[in-house]
């Protein structure tokens, strides 16, 4: 399981990077540096959130992996 974590990491940072920056565009966000900053806002919050989640679904279980998952989410925003 744990050999599947940087693996995990990277397509949960380009599947959320593609994500937003789309999301960014389509809220009309049109200036190359405010894309540029959507994009690094992503690549930074993003790995701790990946992170804190695989190892609370490690540890506590798909519960663990869903109260992680809000609560990252929600703090990430």
């Amino acid at each position: 399981m744990l050999n599947e974590l940087p693996l995990t990491m990277l397509k949960c940072l380009v599947l959320t990077v593609l994500i937003e920056t789309v999301l960014a565009r389509i809220v009309s966000v049109k200036s190359k540096t405010d894309l540029v900053i959507v994009a690094m806002a992503s690549v930074l919050t993003n790995p701790f959130v990946v992170l804190i989640t695989f190892f609370a679904g490690f540890f506590y279980g798909t519960q663990g992996y869903y109260t992680a998952t809000v609560i990252c989410e929600i703090s990430a925003v």
